[in-house]
């Protein structure tokens, strides 16, 4: 764009210039039917100014970047981290022990017969693992402690032997 505008502006100063110092016949001898001689005067001052007003119409048509204000593009770069999420829990399962029966043989009840004189009971046992997630994947369970919460009550029962 640049370059279009220095050579309309260097041809319109030259023809300017050489419409002025020219001599003042273009042609060679105007006819008899023509009233007024073309000279080289005219001509050249009249493609001059041409020009230069082309000149100046495209230098009002074209956006100007001198003074514009570059537009900004705000763009926040976030640096895509990918660390494996890992977490660890401590998970704690219960587990029944189921109570032992005993029997004892009691002489003073008829023999078939039986009693139970005490009722058993089930036991717990509590065993505790580390468990390691990996994005929500379970990789790893490590067992930490196993530990009898409640003891079994054993169950007696006589049988009678009479």
């Amino acid at each position: 764009m640049t370059t279009v505008l220095v050579t309309l502006f260097i041809l319109s100063l030259s023809l300017l210039t050489w419409g002025l110092i020219a001599p003042n016949s273009l042609s060679r001898k105007a006819t008899q039917n023509t009233q007024r001689e073309l000279t080289r005067k005219h001509f050249a001052v009249f493609f001059g100014l041409g020009c230069f007003i082309m000149l100046v119409m495209i230098k009002l048509n074209a956006p100007s970047t001198a003074n514009e204000v570059p537009p900004t593009v705000t763009r926040k770069i976030v640096p895509e981290v990918i660390t494996p999420a890992i977490r660890k829990d401590t998970v704690k399962e219960n587990k029944v022990v189921p109570y032992a029966a005993t029997t004892v043989n009691d002489p003073t009840m008829a023999k078939g017969t039986s009693r139970i004189i005490k009722l058993g009971v089930n036991g717990v046992e509590t065993t505790t693992y580390l468990i390691t997630y990996n994005n929500n994947t379970e990789v790893a369970k490590d067992l930490v402690k196993t530990e009898i919460t409640k003891a079994p009550t054993d169950q007696v029962m006589l049988v009678g032997t009479k």
